[in-house]
C-alpha cells in the first residue's frame, strides 16, 4: 500500500492487515504517523480486505476529515482507496 499524505510526503506501508492512521505525537499508537497539523490523533484507519487483496479506509470523524479523489470523504463511511490526501 502506497500513500501520500497532504504535504506530498509518501509512505509504502505493509499489506495484509488494518491499519491506523493519526498525527505524530509522543503518545501516538497508531501504524501510519503523519507529521500534520490537520490530522487528528486518530484520524482514520485502513481496513484490509483479504476477498480481493484490497484497501478500504474509514475517517473516524476527524475534525478535517479525508478527501478520496478529491471528494470529502463522510465519516465512519466505508470507501474503496486508490488514492487518500488526508
Amino acid at each position: 500500500l502506497f500513500v501520500v499524505d497532504s504535504l506530498g510526503k509518501p509512505y509504502v506501508l505493509p499489506m495484509g492487515r488494518d491499519l491506523t492512521v493519526g498525527r505524530k505525537h509522543p503518545d501516538s499508537n497508531v501504524d501510519v504517523q503523519l507529521v500534520s497539523t490537520i490530522t487528528s490523533s486518530n484520524h482514520g484507519k485502513f481496513i484490509y480486505d483479504d476477498s480481493d487483496d484490497s484497501y478500504y479506509y474509514v475517517d473516524n470523524n476527524s475534525l478535517n476529515g479525508t478527501f478520496i479523489n478529491g471528494k470529502k470523504l463522510e465519516p465512519l463511511t466505508k470507501e474503496y482507496i486508490d488514492k487518500v490526501l488526508s
